[in-house]
């Protein structure tokens, strides 16, 4: 069976790419022949208003900022060119969604793929896909809220093509109440993020560095974020206190000990082989509790996705404790691991009953 998945896995984003590898992996486990549709996407961003641009310019003036921005050209041609390798080499890579031929079915997801408030794309809502059956798995609406969605110019439109789909997940409770409110969909199932629900067993041994570094923390958050004075404080405490050289994954800290600028692969070596991990990303946060490391989170604009992951594994407190508390207090994965058990169950049945069931 030919399956299309429709996911952001263009993005030069670690998250994103990964979690579009778990969702074709995942499918190939279910005997599916899965790929890649490609898209162009509209990425104008409801928060591009002119005061959050000038919040955003003044923020990057700072003397650290500066030098951060002489080195961000170099740093992303080398991240875009080592995501677009991995891209080509581990994707079955298709034609745009409304051109590819012979598709049996369509997965729309995982990821933000319903959200429009950073940029409408009627076809992750299954507008001119060119195939009849087609499926969500833990879609995400985002940024959406009640109010957003009350007023948005295409509202309409987005409930008719949901309706028409033939089931619905969806990866946060926020998501779950907007579908089920303005589309219906009362039988849509919860499931998890397609990097929790495949686990990467394989690829952590297979993509493995073994190198010889010192003990390490990984920092994974944006670049300009994670930069307080308070906040580095209270990591670079915590680092000297347990020995860790500090390692920034993915984006530019000068402040931290070592920034690699690392492949998907070279991601996953990386947070497998960490000593402790600070992050305040959705997938920095899936990625920690796969690999069932100690880490800390910090919670910004993005509570929708981390708070809900982390109440729905037993680690809500975590969510709401300052890094201090954090850093003192241990995970014990007996009880999130068996939650995270249940949670794979119930998202695997869901996928593979779509995979299984009658394209009519």
């Amino acid at each position: 069976m030919k399956i299309g998945i429709l996911t952001w896995h263009k993005e030069c984003n670690h998250g994103a790419v990964l979690q579009a590898y778990a969702s074709q992996e995942m499918l190939k486990k279910l005997g599916a022949n899965p790929v890649m549709l490609d898209y162009i996407a509209n990425d104008n961003n409801m928060d591009n208003a002119f005061g959050k641009r000038l919040k955003r310019a003044i923020k990057r003036l700072k003397p650290d900022a500066l030098k951060v921005r002489k080195m961000l050209p170099e740093w992303n041609d080398e991240k875009v060119k080592k995501i677009a390798d991995f891209r080509a080499e581990m994707f079955a890579l298709g034609d745009m969604y409304s051109a590819e031929k012979g598709l049996d079915k369509v997965l729309i997801g995982s990821d933000m793929v319903f959200d429009f408030y950073e940029g409408y794309n009627p076809f992750m809502y299954g507008k001119n896909v060119n195939c009849d059956y087609i499926f969500a798995y833990a879609a995400c609406f985002g940024y959406t809220t009640d109010e957003l969605f009350e007023t948005y110019e295409h509202k309409d439109e987005i409930i008719a093509y949901i309706k028409k789909m033939k089931a619905l997940s969806y990866r946060d409770d926020n998501t779950g109440h907007l579908l089920k409110k303005y589309c219906g969909a009362n039988n849509a199932v919860k499931a998890i993020d397609p990097v929790m629900l495949y686990g990467f067993k394989q690829e952590r041994k297979l993509w493995a560095k073994h190198n010889n570094r010192m003990p390490y923390m990984v920092i994974y958050s944006y670049t300009y974020n994670m930069d307080t004075p308070n906040e580095i404080r209270i990591i670079k405490k915590f680092a000297e206190d347990k020995g860790l050289k500090i390692v920034s994954v993915g984006y530019i800290h000068t402040w931290c000990d070592e920034n690699v600028n690392a492949s998907p692969m070279e991601f996953i070596d990386l947070f497998e082989n960490a000593d402790y991990i600070v992050t305040d990303t959705f997938h920095g946060t899936v990625f920690s509790l796969t690999f069932s490391k100690q880490f800390a989170v910090v919670v910004r604009n993005n509570a929708f996705k981390i708070v809900d992951v982390l109440d729905s594994v037993g680690l809500y407190n975590r969510s709401k404790d300052p890094l201090e508390k954090q850093f003192k207090e241990s995970i014990d994965y007996n009880c999130v691991e068996t939650n995270i058990e249940k949670l794979r169950k119930r998202s695997f049945d869901y996928l593979k009953s779509q995979v299984a069931g009658d394209v009519q």
